[in-house]
């Protein structure tokens, strides 16, 4: 992650919660639970209109 762009301890953050995700460390929590679908032509459009 260092190597494409990250600062090293947002990076090590990331791989702490993959990590922690991998071992099943991780569990919801909370009372409220939404779903949804989002089409993958919708997914990259609103950032790059947020950010423009």
């Amino acid at each position: 992650m260092v190597q494409a762009g990250l600062p090293p301890r947002l990076a090590e953050g990331f791989a702490g919660l993959y990590d922690a995700e991998q071992r099943g460390l991780l569990q919801p929590g909370g009372d409220r639970h939404i779903t949804c679908t989002t089409e993958l032509g919708e997914t990259p459009r609103h950032p790059v209109k947020t950010v423009s």
